[in-house]
């Protein structure tokens, strides 16, 4: 049995900052990315050997310093669906903390506003939001010459 190498990624970038219409936004949303990244790092690197990032740094204050990619080596083809499985889950599970830590600091007035939770909640559904791709391929060690 072979090693497989998985690459993961998180998207879409480009759509998910492009909304910014101002600097501060576009920090705000480059923030995230990062942040969302490297708890799925947190989470995985014990269960696989992390190739890319090297290792979950440390996210400095203010430096979003996570790439939306990571790659990988699991043990075999089902570690590596379960690797891919455990990054989106605590993507989705950590988005949802936030987004509902968001709606519970707003102001009463804007969460009485009627039908505005269902509104709120269709917005910020990770699943209206994120894009989760991931693909495996075993390793031959015999191609590495």
């Amino acid at each position: 049995m072979s090693d497989y190498l998985l690459m993961w990624t998180l998207g879409p970038v480009q759509p998910f900052i492009q909304a910014a219409r101002k600097t501060q936004d576009l920090w705000v949303g480059s923030y995230l990315l990062s942040h969302l990244m490297k708890t799925a790092l947190d989470v995985i690197q014990d269960q696989a050997e992390l190739l890319y990032p090297a290792s979950s740094t440390e996210q400095d204050g203010d430096i979003a310093n996570q790439p939306n990619t990571f790659v990988a080596r699991c043990k075999s083809g089902e570690e590596a669906k379960a690797v891919a499985s455990a990054a989106q889950q605590v993507i989705t599970g950590r988005w949802n903390q936030l987004r509902l830590q968001v709606w519970g600091n707003l102001p009463r007035v804007v969460r009485q506003i009627d039908g505005g939770e269902q509104q709120w909640n269709e917005h910020t559904d990770p699943a209206n939001i994120f894009e989760f791709y991931w693909v495996a391929a075993p390793l031959d060690p015999n191609d590495y010459g």
